[in-house]
């Protein structure tokens, strides 16, 4: 079976910012030569850094790194780049009076 995913015509996967709902499509051909097109639409939200960051710490984790890809480079260092986070559990549960915006604990109010 073989299995390749393309957008038609060469462009990105269609993405409505105002629905935030994305679709992949799917052309497999099978072993006996016969093929299909599988299409499958889902949400997506995307996330600011900050927000992410909220979030984390509200559900009981602590960022240990942020990267701006997989390969791990710098954040910052390309634009548009991805968020990636590595995050570890916390044994505390969080006081959700110190958790401000960008998962930081209010030091001077």
């Amino acid at each position: 079976m073989t299995l390749s995913s393309r957008t038609g015509s060469g462009r990105t996967p269609r993405f409505s910012s105002i629905s935030q709902r994305r679709q992949a499509i799917h052309y497999i051909t099978h072993p006996d030569g016969h093929s299909e097109r599988l299409v499958h639409a889902f949400q997506l939200r995307y996330l600011f850094r900050f927000e992410a960051e909220h979030l984390l710490a509200r559900s009981g984790f602590e960022v240990e790194q942020l990267y701006a890809g997989v390969d791990k480079s710098a954040y910052g260092s390309q634009y548009p780049g991805d968020l990636v986070f590595v995050a570890r559990k916390t044994t505390r549960v969080p006081d959700l009076n110190d958790v401000v915006a960008g998962g930081r604990k209010d030091e001077g109010r």
